[in-house]
């Protein structure tokens, strides 16, 4: 079968042929059509090229192996309402990772580790107030009261990037500030 035989026709001729002969190389020419449409949508969400990249070829695979046995009245919105689901999901995902990581200095339990969970806590409400206003109370919603981006930008009135700035360089702060105060402490 030669794709470039089938490249140009309809969404709706290529979905009648896929379905009636299980032939992937169908909807094969269906994804490569949507694929640049597929990797703006991801930019949109990742504004960095190589997760687009990843982000569009992830999407297109899970396409390639789920596509509905049925037809699909509109191609161009059901893979667009993938992505988007897709990007939502990595960013909902990052933010638990992130979470993660920006925790996981205070919650590894061992001696080595001067930020275990034990040695932070005692340390946590002295600190806290040390940081500009903005961090502290960046700090105190998303990590202590657990709220996320959104509600936060309601509380405080800030931007997206204003709260995402808050936050790393309050969680960088604390993490210097708690380190020398622990080593005063040990001296």
């Amino acid at each position: 079968m030669n794709w470039k035989t089938y490249s140009n026709e309809s969404d709706e001729k290529l979905q009648h042929l896929f379905l009636s002969s299980r032939n992937l190389v169908f909807v094969g020419i269906l994804l490569d059509r949507y694929q640049l449409l597929l990797f703006g949508v991801a930019m949109n969400y990742f504004k960095n090229k190589s997760q687009a990249e990843e982000a569009t070829q992830q999407v297109i695979e899970q396409a390639l192996n789920k596509w509905p046995k049925e037809y699909i009245a509109n191609v161009k919105g059901w893979l667009f309402i993938i992505m988007r689901n897709y990007c939502l999901q990595q960013l909902r995902d990052k933010k638990i990772v992130d979470s993660l990581d920006a925790k996981e200095w205070l919650d590894q339990e061992d001696e080595t580790n001067p930020f275990s969970l034990s040695n932070y806590l005692p340390h946590l409400e002295s600190v806290l107030p040390s940081l500009p206003a903005s961090q502290e109370q960046c700090i105190r919603l998303f990590y202590l009261q657990e709220k996320n981006y959104q509600e936060i930008m309601q509380i405080t009135g800030f931007s997206y990037k204003e709260v995402k700035s808050n936050l790393q360089n309050g969680k960088r702060n604390l993490k210097i500030k708690i380190t020398a105060k622990l080593k005063q402490h040990d001296e």
